[in-house]
């Protein structure tokens, strides 16, 4: 919203590139969401294959956090580079980051570009979709069937209530 009312403030564009403007922060979400769904995907995927589900999808939840954070906190450094060298990177961006070049371009009036823009992320959209609408509830609600204990007749040991209340709470979190 910030950049917007800069570029309200600041640039000359014509009212085409106004309303370009207000809708590209609309389409810029919905590029978001799509990678949330593909990371939250992945750690689904990846937590329904192993055991201690519940450790393992704390720490990639943590690691994805970390990651994106140690980004964000470079985003500033990486702006500069990109400043310093723009004509030469700005090739680069064209091919590796083509529908952000788009972004860009749609964001000083181009029409053209904002329906190139719109066209990829809605695509990506539309099949991130339908991928996990066919396979996200199947990983979800698969039972892997864990091999159960057989019982054993043992001594039973004998302990106080608060210590027996942690232990068991403790192996329900570390198990699921």
């Amino acid at each position: 919203i910030p950049a917007v009312i800069a570029i309200f403030k600041y640039a000359k564009l014509g009212i085409l590139g106004y309303i370009i403007n207000l809708i590209i922060p609309f389409v810029l979400s919905v590029a978001v969401l799509a990678v949330s769904c593909v990371l939250g995907f992945l750690v689904a995927l990846i937590s329904s294959k192993i055991k201690r589900k519940n450790m393992i999808t704390v720490v990639l939840s943590l690691a994805f956090i970390v990651g994106y954070y140690y980004v964000y906190m470079q985003a500033y450094k990486l702006l500069q580079a990109i400043l310093a060298n723009s004509e030469a990177l700005g090739n680069k961006i064209k091919t590796i980051v083509y529908p952000l070049y788009h972004a860009g371009l749609a964001s000083m009036g181009n029409i053209s570009s904002m329906l190139i823009f719109t066209g990829i992320t809605l695509a990506v959209f539309a099949v991130i979709y339908i991928v996990l609408s066919r396979s996200f509830l199947n990983i979800t609600t698969t039972n892997k069937g864990a091999v159960k204990a057989k019982y054993k007749e043992n001594a039973l040991k004998v302990g106080n209530v608060k210590s027996a209340l942690f232990k068991k709470e403790l192996r329900r979190f570390l198990s699921s």
